[in-house]
């Protein structure tokens, strides 16, 4: 598999890049969540020729307003609007395309009209305004959209003095003036709104287990919820496929500018984070971790949960994957509701593997996993109808009204996305050229 430049770091599609802190080694990887709370009413509909190339603009009648955007003419009002962002690499590099959408109706989404920037750039949504962050530089911009879908820079912050890269991967919103970014230096606070530093706060040093250097998750592992940021720390070695069989989740106050704790996790590669309606905080394992637990005998992956209110694990709850897949090892546990979770599961009797001749990666990212949906409360799950065999690492996101998933093609050249009905099953929606990992709805 080939490998891909994100700037100063080491990437694979799925994969780990290494940048090292205080003795732990930020885990940048292809698979990030990008899940967010925009706070209105979606549109979803379905497009009689799913097969046709479209351009992510709908015909309708009605007021237009100064912008030239058309309204509903029953009630005035402008039609949904939602972002996505996608990267397309090659032999000569890679270039990011961010285009404004008024509907996710099926179909290939056409990028000739969209907005294109260099490199593994990437984005996210806060407060109503897109922030994109440089592939080639330490460098974030703050756009507004307007009406008719255009990008409006509103300004620009550095990070050239505090870290090499500034993506998107390695950042946690808070609030309208509130993000950290994770860099070798340590977690740095910055203002959203007013695009400023205001300082730095250092994590406690952790030692190596097993001969593996700690690794932090990104975002897609990070959780925030009242004035906190739960920060997952695991302990796997990507190359040789080995694992320790605890996690560490490190707990920061906002308020204080300090770490509170560290949590004891007994759960491998513990770097995905989901949350419910409630507030409680779910945490599992990344897609590498089965390869260990298979090849190795390393331990098997699990699920913890932070209630809501809570600062510590509760121990009333630990969900062994294997015990209601089958026998599979499983990643990536997303909530759908309060009883129900979406999770990859790996068919290892698909491809049986050979560690004299055959490659992990082929192995571990091929098409053999399937999606399925399991209880929370204990008990069988069942295959997600809707969504063939696939690579496993999968990104979500959820709009106003539903839940989409994000499911990379072969080699990561393509993506499709899935929304999940009611109904407990995947129907298609758009799908894209590149690598997508972020799909948003702004209002």
């Amino acid at each position: 598999m080939r490998e891909l430049d994100l700037g100063s770091a080491e990437l694979r599609p799925g994969g780990r890049a290494k940048v090292r802190r205080l003795g732990i080694v930020m885990v940048l990887s292809v698979g990030v969540v990008a899940c967010e709370d925009p706070g209105a009413d979606d549109e979803d509909g379905t497009s009689e020729d799913a097969g046709a190339t479209w351009t992510g603009v709908t015909t309708t009648q009605g007021t237009t307003t100064a912008t030239g955007e058309t309204s509903d003419p029953t009630t005035g009002a402008l039609p949904p609007q939602f972002i996505v962002s996608t990267t397309v690499s090659s032999p000569e590099g890679a270039s990011t395309y961010v285009k404004v959408l008024d509907s996710l109706a099926p179909g290939h989404l056409d990028l000739s009209t969209a907005r294109e920037f260099p490199g593994w750039s990437d984005l996210k949504v806060n407060a109503g305004k897109v922030f994109v962050s440089s592939g080639e530089e330490p460098l974030v911009t703050r756009f507004s959209v307007d009406d008719a879908g255009a990008l409006i820079e509103e300004g620009r912050l550095s990070f050239m003095n505090y870290s090499e890269s500034a993506t998107m991967f390695l950042q946690a919103f808070v609030d309208a003036n509130t993000a950290f970014l994770a860099t070798d230096a340590g977690l740095i606070r910055w203002d959203p709104t007013a695009l400023t530093i205001s300082g730095t706060i250092d994590y406690p040093l952790l030692e190596p287990r097993e001969g593996i250097e700690p690794g932090s998750a990104l975002d897609r592992g990070i959780a925030v919820r009242d004035g906190f940021v739960f920060h997952p720390i695991s302990w796997i070695d990507t190359y040789n496929f080995v694992m320790a069989p605890t996690s560490q989740i490190v707990v920061v106050d906002v308020a204080t500018n300090a770490v509170v704790s560290v949590l004891d996790v007994p759960c491998p590669n513990i770097d995905f984070a989901s949350k419910d309606a409630a507030g409680n905080l779910y945490f599992s394992n990344w897609v590498y971790s089965p390869g260990a637990t298979l090849i190795h005998g390393d331990a098997a992956a699990c699920a913890v949960r932070i209630l809501a209110g809570s600062l510590t694990l509760d121990p009333t709850w630990t969900l062994e994957f294997r015990t209601v897949t089958g026998g599979h090892e499983a990643a990536a546990m997303t909530i759908i509701d309060d009883t129900h979770a979406l999770v990859s599961v790996f068919h290892e009797e698909r491809a049986p593997f050979d560690p004299a001749v055959d490659d992990f990666y082929t192995w571990i990212l091929g098409a053999n996993w399937r999606f399925a949906i399991l209880p929370l409360a204990g008990g069988p799950a069942r295959d997600l109808v809707g969504i063939e065999w696939n690579a496993g690492g999968y990104n979500t996101a959820r709009t106003f009204e539903d839940l989409y998933i994000l499911v990379p093609g072969e080699d990561y050249a393509s993506t499709a996305a899935y929304r999940l009905g009611a109904d407990g099953v995947a129907h298609p929606s758009i799908d894209m050229d590149g690598w997508s990992n972020r799909l948003v709805q702004l209002r």
